[in-house]
C-alpha cells in the first residue's frame, strides 16, 4: 500500500478502509503536548481523589499547615487547575480537525 506524502491516507487503487495513522503521519509534537496535558489532569485529580473537592475553594480545608503546603497549593492553583483540562481540550479539536482533512483527502484521492 503507497500513501500520499504528509498524509498517511492510501493512494487511488489501494484497500480502502480505515484504521490507525502510519507511523510516518502522526505528529509528535502534538503526542507529546496531548500526553503533558493528561499527566496535569491526572495530578489534579490525584489531588481531588486524596482530599476530595474542598481544597479547590479553600486551601485550608486540604490540611495546610506549613508555608510549603501554602506554596504548592497556591502554584497548583495559579499554573495547573483547570489549564490541562483547556488544553486537552484545545489538543482535541485540533485531532479532530486533521481526522476531517485526512477523511477529505481519501475521499477525494478515490
Amino acid at each position: 500500500m503507497t500513501e500520499r506524502p504528509g498524509l498517511g491516507v492510501p493512494r487511488e487503487g489501494d484497500r480502502p478502509g480505515s484504521g490507525p495513522v502510519r507511523e510516518s503521519a502522526r505528529i509528535t509534537s502534538l503526542d507529546l503536548v496531548r500526553g503533558v496535558a493528561v499527566l496535569g489532569i491526572l495530578l489534579m485529580n490525584a489531588v481531588a481523589m486524596k482530599m476530595g473537592l474542598a481544597p479547590y475553594q479553600n486551601l485550608d480545608a486540604g490540611g495546610s499547615e506549613t508555608g510549603w503546603d501554602w506554596a504548592v497549593g497556591v502554584f497548583g492553583e495559579i499554573f495547573v487547575d483547570q489549564k490541562f483540562m483547556g488544553l486537552f481540550s484545545l489538543l482535541f479539536g485540533a485531532g479532530i480537525l486533521l481526522f476531517i482533512e485526512r477523511a477529505e483527502a481519501r475521499v477525494t484521492s478515490r
